[in-house]
């Protein structure tokens, strides 16, 4: 019962922060559609004050595994992993607004086709963060294949605008200003998915111990892709 207690104090948790990795996430897309740089300079705040949130989190798991056993530690162990993937998340957030404040700082220009990748880039992530947070708190499992899907066909977008970008480059269609700051952001983004794919994979056990209350390593019937 206080296993299960616990797990539900996590989803909880674990929603609420996905959720507000998401706002950040809008917030940072909306500063970029309409060009406000006041608009962005939130961002670096909200994502201390989460990354802080999380840290938290972090040395509260901890506290609990004390004197405890192996069969306790195990779920709090994958809990904290996932943290740790968040913290990521806050981070290359932060870094991609980051880009986009100096961007408009320094009046780099975007070629019309160059704004609609970011967008659509940025776009897809928020999906991916909120949909992660629906999955964290409903324990619905199923849905672990169909996000995972959703990261790597945004992963694979990001290759295609990288290698677009640096072809290019070479070939002066685009300028020697934006595409540096093109690849940049693509490549937070990257990073994004790469800890999102992360933590998918310990949500997909994580959620096994929530709903079926197992300790066991690899059970029968547990979920994989």
């Amino acid at each position: 019962m206080l296993k299960d207690i616990k797990l539900n104090e996590q989803a909880e948790q674990l929603g609420k922060i996905f959720e507000m990795l998401a706002v950040i996430a809008e917030n940072i897309r909306g500063a970029f559609v309409h060009h406000q740089s006041r608009l962005l300079e939130n961002i670096d705040k909200q994502c201390l004050e989460l990354n802080e949130e999380i840290a938290f989190d972090v040395a509260l798991a901890d506290e609990q595994t004390f004197g405890k056993s192996i069969d306790y530690k195990e779920p709090v162990f994958r809990y904290e992993g996932i943290l740790t993937h968040m913290q990521m998340i806050d981070k290359s957030l932060k870094e991609v607004a980051g880009a986009l404040r100096t961007q408009m700082r320094n009046s780099v220009h975007f070629s019309d086709m160059e704004i609609e990748q970011i967008n659509m880039l940025m776009e897809r992530q928020e999906g991916i963060l909120h949909a992660i947070a629906e999955l964290v708190r409903n324990g619905d499992d199923n849905r672990l294949k169909e996000i995972n899907n959703e990261c790597r066909k945004l992963a694979d977008s990001c290759l295609k605008f990288t290698t677009s970008c640096e072809s290019h480059l070479v070939e002066g269609l685009c300028t020697p200003e934006s595409a540096p700051m093109l690849l940049t952001i693509i490549s937070r983004i990257q990073t994004l998915v790469r800890n999102e794919v992360g933590t998918l994979k310990l949500l997909s056990r994580w959620i096994w111990d929530r709903v079926a209350g197992c300790t066991i390593e690899n059970p029968v019937g547990h979920p994989s892709y």
